[in-house]
């Protein structure tokens, strides 16, 4: 952390003690939270079917033109798994809180 991130300190007044949260910000938080813990889910198995049907099309392909299946095997993994992964930690992101405490994409630098 470097000078600029710190707040100002007034030499006369007394340092002043973080505010409790109030019940509407528990609450707010709570709603935000069920909502990443029942969209979180949701969102993954969306990205999972288009991975699938991604994944279909490519071994398709690839039955259909003879090529060597065992070198594109991985490949195959590859384009299933990424897009789950992708939205998985990208939600995971969403709700990880930064050093100061704030969660989500707007947290402060």
């Amino acid at each position: 952390m470097n000078d600029a991130d710190k707040p100002e300190l007034n030499p006369y007044e007394s340092p002043r003690e973080p505010e409790p949260l109030t019940t509407g910000q528990i609450v707010k938080r709570g709603i935000g939270l069920g909502a990443l813990l029942i969209l979180t889910p949701l969102a993954v198995g969306i990205a999972a079917l288009v991975s699938c049907g991604a994944t279909g099309v490519f071994v398709t392909s690839v039955i259909k033109w003879n090529w060597v299946p065992a070198v594109f095997l991985p490949l195959g993994w590859v384009i299933f798994l990424t897009p789950p992964a992708l939205t998985f930690f990208f939600m995971l992101w969403l709700y990880w809180p930064d050093k100061s405490g704030h969660i989500g994409p707007n947290r402060r630098e």
